[in-house]
Formats: C-alpha cells, structure tokens, sequence
C-alpha cells in the first residue's frame, strides 16, 4: 500500500475520532442570550425582565437551568426551565414566587 494512502487514512480516522470527541462534549450557552430568548419568544406581553444562570451546559439531551422572571405588575418567579435540542422551552418547576406589589 502506497505511503499516501497510508497517510490518508490516518488522517480520515484521527479526522473521524476529534469530531467524535468534539460531539461528546456538550455547548454551554450564555444565560443572557437564553434569557433575551425566552423574553422576545413570550406571549406575555407584561414581562419586564428575564434573567438566566450565566452559563448553561447542553448536552445530548438538551440543558435544564434557572431563571428569573420579573412582570410589570411587580411580581416576579423563579423556574427551573429545560431546553431540549430542537431549542423548545419549557417550564420544569416553579421554584419561589413573589405576589404583585401594590
């Protein structure tokens, strides 16, 4: 077998094995772009803030985190979201709240 083919298949299985590593380890987010996110996709127009953990691991499966909501009525939550790989939010739990201010 010739050396340049010897060398291609090197390189093509060391090629195969970095993206298969690469694969495996998972994307952090910024939790100020998930939050921005999560503002602008909300049906609820009375939001006036959303913040979310700094920085957020998505793996395989997608990412679960926590975030702040705040409403122009002055109550505000914090929820444990999950995010899947396709980018669908969802509320996990509903961990604190705070009634409206007056």
């Amino acid at each position: 077998m010739p050396m340049s083919t010897l060398a291609t298949l090197a390189f093509i299985g060391a090629a195969g094995a970095a993206g298969t590593y690469l694969a495996m380890r998972p994307t952090v987010a910024d939790g100020r772009v998930i939050a921005a996110d999560l503002e602008a996709s909300s049906k609820e127009a009375t939001l006036s803030g959303v913040t979310c953990d700094r920085e957020i691991p998505i793996g395989v499966r997608g990412a679960e985190f926590e975030c702040t909501v705040k409403v122009k009525d002055g109550s505000t939550a914090k929820v444990r979201m999950s995010v899947n790989r396709a980018g669908q939010y969802q509320v996990v739990k509903i961990l604190d709240s705070t009634p409206p201010s007056e």
